[in-house]
């Protein structure tokens, strides 16, 4: 496989006995933390694993930053994001970035867990399943498990009043549910998938990427279906695709999920599909609190998870306005008598982003324009 490397020594920060990843028998942790110790008594809601480049540095301090440990304490979540190992390329999107930087971060963050291959965008599904493989080692104790990317928005606050109230059970992944997807037959595209790989005309059903939501038990499953896979070697009536797929999401939440009879569960009115509205939902914010006299905290937004678009600001934005409606619990109004989709278009202007927003009155009549 291109861009593919397992080191053939490397030594971790934390002792572990070699395990097994999917077809790497000599796979290691070579940064992890214990970020799960529930001992002292702390709560443990969730467990945010967050995909991310090793040498988006910048992009994890945003998130720190716009959400350190001490919310994310507050609310029962720990964090950690999942990293590879970079070995430069000519690709802009995978620099070299030195080792030594990346255990630096984490001697100041103690947030990282990092695998002994290399950073591709066909090692994406080893990132992946290394992630829901720690959570099954390390972080069995946790609720949920909150799987995103590091370039997406995830109002933590929300999502977890809507999981506290929601009634679901069982073998379960929630999110944005892509129906009828077709691989990508273009040699050109960066996505492309050949007829060896991935045989079949249709995707089945699976969710973005962005965001899901799942639990320890779930995660276990799959971990056991796939390693299994592997250990005794699939049967021959067994699809390879069935096996490995290097596209992720399809891989994780569709291909194995079927399988496995995983009930997928739509959460897409939460998800905004432009950086925009998450704007449109501040800035509609502000107007109504200079409107109103009393002493509500309002935060007009039906959002959940949309993309930042690079956008570090906003997401700092977004969580603070989503903190300030949390801790003003009951007094917080996230309901106007129209909706966010409603009071807000937003769209491309060729190379400009432009966006339409509410009169001082509220009565958009501007229909949305999906991109």
């Amino acid at each position: 496989m291109d861009n593919f490397y397992i080191p053939s020594t490397s030594t971790p920060l934390l002792p572990h006995i070699g395990v097994t990843l999917l077809n790497l028998t000599n796979f290691k942790y070579i940064i992890d933390n214990d970020v799960c110790d529930t001992s002292a008594g702390s709560d443990l809601k969730a467990i945010l694993v967050i995909t991310s480049y090793v040498g988006n540095v910048h992009v994890r301090q945003a998130h720190r930053r716009a959400m350190p440990k001490t919310s994310l304490f507050s609310i029962g979540v720990r964090r950690v994001f999942l990293l590879a190992i970079s070995h430069g390329s000519n690709d802009e999107h995978y620099r070299k970035v030195k080792q030594k930087e990346v255990v630096k971060e984490n001697e100041l963050n103690s947030d990282l867990v990092q695998g002994n291959f290399h950073e591709a965008y066909r090692n994406l599904t080893y990132k992946h399943v290394m992630g829901l493989q720690w959570v099954t080692s390390f972080c069995r104790k946790a609720q949920y498990i909150i799987k995103m990317d590091d370039d997406i928005i995830v109002d933590v606050y929300f999502l977890m009043k809507l999981l506290q109230v929601s009634n679901v059970s069982g073998s379960f992944m929630l999110g944005y549910i892509l129906n009828g997807v077709k691989p990508s037959r273009n040699p050109s595209n960066k996505w492309f998938v050949n007829y060896v790989e991935y045989p079949k005309s249709f995707y089945p059903p699976f969710l973005s990427g962005w965001m899901y939501v799942t639990t320890p038990a779930v995660a276990t499953e799959i971990i056991d279906y796939v390693q299994n896979r592997w250990q005794y070697k699939y049967p021959r009536k067994v699809k390879e695709f069935q096996s490995f797929f290097w596209i992720d999401d399809v891989f994780v939440t569709g291909i194995i999920a079927q399988q496995l009879k995983i009930q997928l569960i739509d959460l897409s009115r939460y998800f905004a599909v432009h950086p925009q509205h998450f704007l449109c939902c501040i800035e509609t914010a502000l107007i109504e609190r200079l409107k109103r006299k009393d002493e509500a905290y309002i935060f007009p937004c039906d959002y959940i998870v949309g993309p930042s678009g690079g956008n570090m600001q906003l997401l700092s934005q977004v969580l603070k306005e989503a903190e300030n409606c949390w801790k003003a619990e009951e007094n917080c109004i996230r309901h106007l008598n129209v909706s966010q989709g409603n009071k807000c278009t937003v769209g491309r202007a060729e190379a400009y982003d432009w966006i339409r927003r509410p009169s001082q009155e509220g009565k958009a009549t501007l229909k949305e324009i999906k991109l």
